[in-house]
Order: structure tokens, then C-alpha cells, then sequence
């Protein structure tokens, strides 16, 4: 769902923020509940709501995940923009996310992407992340659940793994989610922002909803998970969300 891209700016420059912030592996760092965090910088080139012009507000929302399309989708209702996920624009392939960072793996989908469709792209690289496992499923989160998207065996993982460390009592362990986005207009236009969110695991759930971790996942401040909450209780502070409310303040205030 994409164009052409190709950036100068090498990906080790892009990233350097995120590795600050700890991916899969590096070490742990504290994170912000609900709100965005101060110290997070936007990495940021020239965009803004004429580029959507040129493009008739055409914007791929790079993912094939319902899920995550209709999430995105209420978070960018306001820019009036005509939406597409991968699926309907009969995009059936994917890039091989080898990048060692969540903004690595977005851009490196973005670019992907806008080479093959005609109009901008917004791709995101999301994790789930356990400081107590080094951080993990981290960059993985994913391919923790294996083919299929089946998250019951993803979440087996994560209890035999905290049973390595010597944590049986699963429940109440920190978590956080992380979300990098990326928007492409075009090979010198794209935005990139990021958003996280601190909680707790929750196995005693009482709801299944919603997709990925989002069962297991109760946000700080709240008695119910992700998976619990209606769409928009999540949309109105998630990781993504963070990201993207920061991503259209930008589009708006044709911010450089």
C-alpha cells in the first residue's frame, strides 16, 4: 500500500531513540501510565494535510488485523480521510521485518508498503513488553503467537517463562505496551511518532476482547484489562493511541 521510498537517513539514526528507550533485550526503564512520555521526542520531516490533497485523502493503514484496522480507523475519523487496509487493496504480501528496534520494523513496513500502493501509508511496529523476561515478547510479539495469530499459545509462553525466573504468581507483574508509527507521504514527507503505556499482567480475565495481549494487559490506574474495556475506554489511552494523537497534532499544525 505504497509508493516509493527510499531515505536517506540511515535506520541507525532513526532508532536511536527507541534503543534509548529499551527494546527486546536492552534494559528496563520506567514508563508512563496513561500519558505520553515528556522526554519522548517525535522524529519528524515536512508533512501535512495538502500532501493528503494531492492524494484525494486516500491513506493505506498498513495491516490485514481487523483489529487493529478499526482501531486506527476511529483514531483518524476526524482527518476525513478515505481508508484502506491491506486487504482491500488485494495486498497479500509482507516485508521481512528484520530491524532490531520497533521504529526499525516500522519504517522498514512503511517503506514496503508505499511501493506498492498509490497513496500514503501509515504503518505501525507495536510490542508487548515484560521487563521481568528481559523485555520480552518485545520486538517478537508477533511471531510469539506463531501461525495463525493464536495468542493462548503466546501466553503460555510468557507463564513458562516467568516460571524460569522463579515467578509463579503471574498476575501483577509489570508489563508495558509500545507503539511506533510511521506515515508516508512520499520519499522525503513521512512523520514518525511513538506511545507506550505501564500496567500489570492480568491472567484472570474475564473477557477475551479485543486482539494480541490485550487480554493480559490492565493499564495502571484501572481494574479491568485492555481486553475488558470497550473500544473506545482503549482508544482513549493506549499505546497507539499516544502515538497517533501526536501524529495528527502534527498533520494539523503542519508542524516541520
Amino acid at each position: 500500500m505504497s509508493t516509493n521510498f527510499s531515505n536517506n537517513r540511515p535506520l541507525s539514526k532513526l532508532a536511536s531513540e527507541d534503543k534509548m528507550l529499551g527494546d527486546l533485550g536492552r534494559e528496563n526503564r520506567s514508563v508512563l501510565d496513561v500519558h505520553e512520555d515528556s522526554s519522548t521526542k517525535s522524529t519528524t520531516q515536512f508533512a501535512s494535510e495538502v500532501e493528503f490533497q494531492k492524494w484525494s485523502n486516500k491513506l493505506c493503514i498498513a495491516t490485514s488485523n481487523l483489529g487493529k484496522f478499526n482501531e486506527m480507523s476511529a483514531m483518524l475519523v476526524d482527518l476525513n480521510l478515505r481508508l484502506y487496509d491491506l486487504k482491500s487493496l488485494n495486498i497479500n504480501s509482507y516485508p521481512n521485518e528484520d530491524g532490531e528496534t520497533f521504529e526499525e520494523n516500522a519504517l522498514i513496513k512503511a517503506r514496503y508498503y508505499f511501493n506498492l500502493c498509490a497513496m500514503p501509508v501509515i504503518a505501525d511496529d507495536s510490542g508487548f513488553c515484560i521487563p521481568a523476561i528481559d523485555n520480552q515478547p518485545g520486538i517478537f510479539s508477533a511471531r510469539f503467537a506463531e501461525s495463525g495469530e493464536d495468542y493462548f499459545k503466546a501466553f503460555d509462553k510468557i507463564k513458562f517463562m516467568l516460571k524460569q525466573k522463579g515467578i509463579v504468581e503471574y498476575d501483577e507483574t509489570d508489563a508495558y505496551f509500545i507503539c511506533y508509527l510511521v506515515l508516508f507521504f512520499n520519499e522525503t514527507n513521512f512523520i514518525v511518532t511513538n506511545g507506550k503505556i505501564n500496567g500489570k499482567l492480568s491472567f484472570n480475565t474475564n473477557s477475551y476482547n479485543g486482539f494480541g495481549y490485550d487480554p493480559i494487559f490492565k493499564p495502571n490506574g484501572f481494574n479491568k484489562t485492555f481486553g475488558e474495556m470497550t473500544s473506545q475506554e482503549k482508544n482513549s489511552i493506549s499505546h497507539r493511541s499516544i502515538a497517533m494523537k501526536k501524529m495528527i497534532k502534527k498533520i494539523q499544525n503542519n508542524e516541520n
